[in-house]
């Protein structure tokens, strides 16, 4: 029979062991997700920019906004002023009559983004937030300064977040375009 006054024996060692070894791998694992989130975290960040165009041959002539990231942007609000008053956003229509009342673009036909609360822009994807639906016809110098008048006098504001919950806000109102025609 063992006298357990003698202390511990070669089993309970082994025992006190695993148990020790235990608790390191279940810290080293937390650990290691955590610095695996933190790492994510840093290193998928979405990052907006917004761009204008004018008779440019890669694309039709308008406001862009680019994920220049390296994650997904969810937008939480979406703004667009045009001589310092909001053009109303949620329905595309009332947008349009807006952008036309405030914009003085006349006879100019613009295309409206659909962007809104909650849509998504993944890294290197770009959108345009309104652009020239008549470019194929043939534009007079007044219709080109006419939007391009718009779009200098136009004041963007979109706040978003990363996968991650981290918040960004994006504002320009610096749209400074030439007028090149082809």
């Amino acid at each position: 029979m063992k006298n357990k006054s003698q202390g511990f024996g070669l089993a309970e060692w082994g025992h006190v062991a695993t148990i020790i070894i235990a608790v390191l791998a279940l810290t080293i694992s937390v650990w290691t997700l955590k610095e695996n989130r933190d790492f994510n975290r840093l290193s998928f960040k979405p990052f907006l920019v917004l761009t204008s165009y004018i008779t440019n041959l890669e694309r039709s002539d308008g406001i862009y906004v680019t994920n220049n990231g390296t994650g997904p942007a969810i937008i939480k609000k979406f703004e667009l002023f045009v001589r310092d008053k909001k053009v109303r956003t949620e329905n595309l229509n009332v947008f349009a009559e807006d952008l036309a009342k405030y914009g003085n673009i006349g006879d100019i036909q613009i295309i409206i983004s659909n962007i809104s609360n909650g849509s998504v822009l993944r890294k290197d994807a770009s959108q345009y937030i309104f652009v020239l639906a008549n470019k194929s016809t043939n534009l007079t110098m007044e219709h080109m300064e006419r939007f391009s008048n718009l779009i200098r006098d136009t004041r963007v504001t979109i706040e978003y977040d990363s996968f991650y919950g981290e918040s960004f806000k994006k504002s320009q109102d610096d749209f400074s375009v030439p007028i090149v025609l082809p």
